[in-house]
């Protein structure tokens, strides 16, 4: 039984064929390759790797979507807050479809994106636990070689990417008197309320 696994494993190998689990950092790899010819492309592909690195601390978002997807929505994140043109995102949507999902692809990736948009602006505003590992992730993507990328704001794309999700009857809709006089708890829990 060893002698077949030993040949097995030296057949793959000179294959080049990689036995495991492809991660989000995997993913991600293929998903930029075409954007890396693009001059623009350094902070786009820099965020989204911290992206993906702040989602490794919250275990709902890093096991709760498929790596794919989650590597989609971290590049997805990127392009919107790195005000990419949008040519850029409908390539990454049509790349991503490859993959299934059991939900609507651009939908679970619209919710991803919005997931680490989420957690991000979390983080800045130290509503998590692990905040002060955060500050070591943030100190890493502040450097010049990373083109800076922790010093983007979230909160603007976060805001837009709400607003294109919303149906337009809701978006006129003055929800004051829903949130029963607690705006201010509202406000805390999430940033861009």
């Amino acid at each position: 039984m060893i002698q077949i696994l030993r040949v097995e494993l030296k057949i793959l190998s000179r294959l080049q064929y990689v036995v495991g689990l492809p991660t989000p950092l995997t993913f991600l790899r293929s998903l930029t390759a075409h954007l890396r010819q693009d001059a623009q492309a350094g902070p786009w592909i820099s965020l989204a790797k911290f992206l993906l690195e702040l989602a490794m601390l919250e275990p709902e978002i890093q096991h709760g979507f498929p790596h794919a997807y989650l590597a989609a929505g971290a590049l997805a994140a990127s392009l919107r807050v790195c005000g990419a043109p949008e040519k850029k995102r409908q390539e990454l949507v049509k790349d991503v479809m490859i993959w299934p999902a059991e939900y609507s692809s651009e939908e679970l990736l619209v919710s991803c994106e919005e997931e680490l948009l989420q957690l991000w602006i979390r983080c800045k505003d130290e509503m998590v636990e692990f905040h002060h590992v955060f500050r070591f992730l943030e100190a890493k993507y502040s450097y010049h070689s990373r083109f800076e990328v922790a010093h983007l704001s979230p909160a603007g794309a976060l805001k837009v990417l709400r607003e294109e999700r919303e149906p337009q009857d809701f978006r006129d809709f003055d929800l004051d008197w829903m949130r029963c006089g607690i705006r201010g708890s509202l406000r805390q829990c999430d940033p861009v309320a």
